[in-house]
């Protein structure tokens, strides 16, 4: 994928910390990591010590991103976004306020196959997990217009993995729901 010349780049679910080398290695980008877990910001500040100027790491709940709008230039989350239980659609509202016109949303995470999730619908019609179609739906619902797309069916067709991604391509909504 293309991105401006030294982006601004934003982390979601940094856990050690490889992602961020990575963007300021290949990419030259000042990178913003965050993550819900003090220990894993705490772990990813020892193992990128030497970025200091480069990555700056915070304690930060995605539902909830303390950045000003239209901030940074891509916005990645590896895996991370299934583990926000009922809150994946408000990370993707959060995610278009911080982005750019044009901004990336670059994520890889695991989705229930269509009829696990709708057989879970029926018995917990209140949980709200993590499926293709809504989340679909949710990203066109924010602005985003999906460029790439990638689906691989693991554990007996239960699950399935996916790499997506979506632009910005119109203003997000004024009011962020959830």
């Amino acid at each position: 994928m293309e991105l401006p010349d030294r982006p601004e780049c934003l982390e979601l679910g940094c856990g050690q910390g490889a992602l961020a080398r990575l963007l300021t290695e290949r990419f030259h980008a000042r990178v913003t990591a965050t993550d819900f877990d003090p220990a894993q910001v705490a772990l990813a500040e020892s193992r990128l010590s030497d970025l200091r100027g480069r990555v700056i790491l915070r304690v930060a709940d995605a539902r909830d991103l303390p950045f000003e709008d239209a901030r940074f230039d891509a916005v990645f989350s590896f895996g991370a976004i299934h583990h926000i239980a009922g809150g994946w659609r408000r990370v993707i509202a959060q995610v278009a306020h911080v982005l750019k016109p044009e901004g990336a949303f670059v994520f890889t995470d695991i989705y229930l196959a269509d009829w696990v999730a709708r057989w879970i619908r029926r018995l917990r019609p209140l949980f709200d997990q993590l499926e293709h179609g809504p989340l679909a739906d949710a990203l066109a619902e924010n602005g985003f217009r999906i460029d790439h797309e990638c689906w691989e069916r693991h554990a007996c067709g239960l699950l399935a993995s996916g790499r997506t991604v979506a632009r910005r391509r119109s203003p997000p909504p004024e009011s962020v729901g959830e």
